[in-house]
């Protein structure tokens, strides 16, 4: 969500989870993946993009 929602590069998103920029890379393309195969992740994302549109806090925060 950080990548597709920032402009941080993948070296800075490493920088700010204390992780190389290419486990960044791999944990992108399986959430990705996760969220093709799983419905229930599928919801929550949908959720809090719709909480973002919505500048709805209680959204963001019952999902994480």
């Amino acid at each position: 969500m950080v990548k597709r929602y920032s402009s941080l590069s993948l070296k800075e998103i490493g920088k700010i989870f204390d992780m190389d920029y290419t486990a960044v890379s791999q944990a992108t393309r399986r959430f990705e993946d996760r969220i093709r195969k799983d419905n229930n992740v599928l919801i929550r994302v949908k959720d809090l993009q719709k909480a973002d549109r919505e500048n709805k806090s209680e959204i963001i925060e019952k999902n994480f």
